[in-house]
């Protein structure tokens, strides 16, 4: 019996706190939306440019032999990964000295 009462208080109090701030950003979010300009068209013909440029990427790659794709992701894999132990070596080494000149005592 009690749990209901709290699961009522608890959540009516939830739906005023979240009606207040809605009442309290819509004007903000008004102004925001009237004064900022659409992006959705720049969006879409970025995304257009994109995915012409990968399917040209695509086809150009259909054209290379199976085993030369394969051997190209491979090396490209390699690199990254390789990039990747560095970096983070690289940090952990930072963090390491960091903590070494820490003094506990």
């Amino acid at each position: 019996m009690t749990e209901n009462i709290f699961d009522v208080l608890i959540n009516g109090s939830l739906n005023i706190i979240s009606t207040l701030v809605q009442v309290i950003c819509f004007p903000i979010n008004s102004i925001i939306v009237k004064f900022m300009p659409n992006l959705t068209d720049k969006i879409i013909e970025v995304s257009d440019v994109l995915s012409t440029i990968f399917n040209n990427m695509v086809w150009g790659l259909g054209l290379l032999p199976p085993i030369l794709v394969g051997t190209l992701l491979f090396i490209i894999a390699v690199e990254i990964s390789r990039m990747s132990i560095f970096i983070s070596t690289k940090a952990i080494i930072m963090i390491w000295h960091l903590v070494q000149n820490i003094k506990f005592w």
